[in-house]
């Protein structure tokens, strides 16, 4: 018998060829109901419902079965799972960031804590509209040897976009914060004067910008969420979106 207690409030337990998460919070009951909710929503989805192992709720309790984690020989699952989610791009219409995040708590920090032109930002910025994971790193791969599998499906959103899952990926990969990573990748693009290209896939800027805006609007409702947004994490969000300002002007040279 193995277990882990994830930061979101849950005790993860393997029993032989089960998986159970188990919430021991007030946080982790709230994001047990939200995953029920988003994974119904993930099963009716044309493109991730094949990808999505088998779940049973007893209650807040969610069983599922066993299944092996993606190691670096995989890679090729990987590069062939990324070539299907973006085969049908050029049928995505654009769609305002502001349309495609949780914009409720991201609007509440920003009014309380950064009075400036932020939400212009949002606005200016769009996205290829498509569904979406939403916590799209190898720690949520999963695999049976022939056919990858996702799990941890709280913030999948038929209203997103896959490109956000896409940069998910790369920055995790990297094995450090993605804050840092991002603020890499976007200083290399600019440095260079040219598109990041991820697995294949040509990235303007501004969609790196989209992304650090969704990933920090998710992290910052999780937060409001388990009561967590103390002063340290106050500073962090402001510094890195005044990051962000800083460098929205400068993009226009790659896009």
């Amino acid at each position: 018998m193995n277990f882990i207690f994830t930061k979101m409030g849950a005790c993860v337990l393997r029993i032989r060829k089960n998986v159970l998460k188990i919430p021991y919070n007030w946080g982790g009951w709230k994001e047990s109901v939200r995953e029920k909710k988003r994974l119904r929503e993930a099963l009716t989805d044309p493109f991730f419902k094949e990808f999505i192992p088998p779940y049973t709720f007893f209650g807040p309790v969610k069983r599922t079965i066993y299944l092996e984690c993606l190691n670096q020989n995989q890679d090729i699952l990987i590069e062939s799972y990324f070539k299907r989610a973006f085969a049908d791009r050029g049928k995505w219409r654009m769609e305002k960031i502001n349309e495609l995040i949780e914009f409720t708590s991201l609007a509440k920090f920003v009014n309380l804590y950064f009075k400036s032109n932020f939400l212009n930002l949002m606005n200016s910025l769009s996205m290829p509209l498509s569904s979406t994971h939403g916590d799209f790193y190898k720690e949520n791969i999963m695999n049976d040897g022939e056919k990858l599998f996702f799990i941890d499906w709280s913030n999948f959103s038929s209203k997103a976009s896959r490109y956000f899952d896409l940069i998910d990926y790369y920055l995790f990969s990297k094995n450090s914060s993605w804050l840092s990573e991002f603020k890499n990748s976007l200083r290399s693009s600019i440095l260079n004067n040219k598109l990041k290209e991820i697995l294949g896939e040509e990235l303007p800027g501004d969609y790196f910008l989209s992304f650090a805006i969704w990933k920090s609007a998710k992290e910052i409702r999780e937060m409001y969420d388990f009561k967590k947004l103390n002063q340290e994490k106050i500073k962090k969000y402001v510094t890195f979106f005044e990051f962000l300002l800083n460098y929205y002007d400068k993009l226009s040279i790659i896009n």
